[in-house]
């Protein structure tokens, strides 16, 4: 099973206890899920930003200053109040090394 198609799968188990009326102990028992795995994936889930698949997306942003001098810098607040601050000058260029090392991490606070 894929990535993608094992984070779906999940989402439908989290999403059919959901709306079983069961507590999860019982769900997990009559569906023969694991219940260690039903809560690892319920905390992945809680984690992610909502609307999200675990991917990096874009929003829409809004510029404060139509240019910024030498000495200015940029700040980029993430989902979970992560915060990514780039001071100098900065160019197109800059950004986007930054906002290519973010997507090879994950969006993780440390990679």
């Amino acid at each position: 099973m894929g990535r993608s198609s094992r984070r779906e799968y999940w989402r439908g188990i989290l999403a059919r206890q959901a709306s079983s009326g069961l507590s999860i102990k019982a769900f997990c028992a009559r569906e023969r899920v694991s219940y260690q795995s039903f809560f690892l994936w319920k905390r992945k889930f809680r984690d992610e930003p909502a609307g999200t698949t675990g991917a990096i997306t874009f929003a829409p942003v809004t510029v404060v200053a139509q240019t910024l001098a030498p000495s200015g810098a940029i700040e980029i607040v993430l989902p979970r109040d992560l915060r990514v601050v780039v001071h100098g000058p900065v160019d197109r260029q800059s950004l986007a090394d930054v906002l290519a090392a973010l997507s090879a991490c994950g969006g993780a606070a440390a990679c």
